[in-house]
């Protein structure tokens, strides 16, 4: 038998071995074609705080024994306000103080004796249902206690996982930030070449391509006459707008 624990109500569901067989999200259909708990809703873990994948099959997974159960939760009753708690359905007569008192007023006669053995095997049996029920509960309670620190040890895990990916977030951005400003102080230092390039007259080799005959070209005046037109201030421009602001 496959045995999930339904760690809200503390009750303890078994079915059949082929369930193990299915895929996770069958289960789940399952169990909500059984039990009266939404599919998107359910929350399936085992003992070491892994939480099911829909996408796979159950016998993957090192849990669904008496002993070892999958545990499920409900998320639409922990996201209420106000959780119900639920009550045993056995409800067993366990005060006999009337019974006894009145066997007691019985005459001394062999209907006496059999009366109060019919009430004796009757406390028999209250006391034994309500010690099996009890051992029960216990065990219920044991399990409950067992789901909830799974269900926290999950929590700290995925806890953990978003800590590990904060701080990678953090470093990348740090990385950036640092690239940011090495690109900001290069774009500095290109308008001050810039600059330079700009009170430069035009090398004796370059004259023969001068910008125009009979005037003295700066040099940042000649490299801009090579790139077809292009502006050298345009393009630092687009680039302290693209890397500063």
């Amino acid at each position: 038998m496959l045995h999930v624990f339904s760690v809200n109500d503390g009750h303890l569901m078994t079915y059949d071995v082929t369930c193990a067989m299915k895929r996770v999200g069958e289960l789940k259909s399952l169990i909500s074609s059984n039990k009266d708990i939404s599919r998107n809703k359910q929350v399936m873990l085992i003992n070491d705080g892994e939480a099911l994948d829909d996408d796979i099959n159950v016998c993957n997974y090192k849990a669904g024994t008496e002993s070892n159960p999958i545990f499920l939760f409900d998320k639409s009753l922990i996201e209420r306000q106000n959780c119900a708690i639920s009550k045993g359905k056995h409800q067993l007569k366990t005060n006999f103080d009337a019974d006894i008192a009145s066997a007691l007023r019985l005459p001394p006669c062999y209907g006496t004796v059999a009366s109060r053995t019919r009430l004796a095997l009757q406390i028999h049996e209250a006391t034994r249902e309500q010690v099996n029920n009890m051992e029960k509960l216990v065990k219920d309670e044991h399990l409950m206690y067992r789901g909830w620190s799974i269900a926290v040890k999950n929590l700290k895990e995925t806890l953990k996982g978003f800590e590990q990916r904060t701080n990678m977030a953090n470093q990348a951005c740090s990385i950036l930030m640092e690239k940011l400003t090495e690109e900001s102080h290069v774009l500095h230092q290109v308008t001050d070449v810039i600059g330079n390039l700009d009170r430069l007259p035009v090398f004796a080799t370059l004259q023969s391509t001068r910008v125009a005959e009979g005037k003295s070209t700066v040099l940042l005046e000649w490299i801009e006459s090579q790139c077809h037109d292009i502006k050298i201030h345009d393009i630092i421009n687009i680039a302290r707008i693209k890397y500063i602001n």
